[in-house]
């Protein structure tokens, strides 16, 4: 990835996470506790196509849907 946009506490990834691919196309968004997604997580390829949507409870998935490269 690009870049890393978030907080860290004690070298863990901590609260709003945000990363982009090489190409400049958001990559994912999340909020981390203790490195372990917490909260609404959504992942995009490389076009900017949505491929992942899920919510996590300290790092326990509730739920979760995957998308084609296509978005469906």
């Amino acid at each position: 990835t690009l870049a890393n946009e978030g907080r860290f506490k004690d070298g863990y990834t901590m609260g709003y996470q945000k990363t982009w691919h090489e190409n400049g196309q958001i990559h994912e968004i999340s909020t981390r506790y203790y490195d372990h997604p917490h909260g609404l997580l959504k992942s995009w390829n490389e076009k900017g196509i949505l491929t992942f949507d899920a919510e996590y409870q300290y790092g326990k998935k509730i739920w979760y849907k995957m998308y084609d490269d296509g978005g469906k």
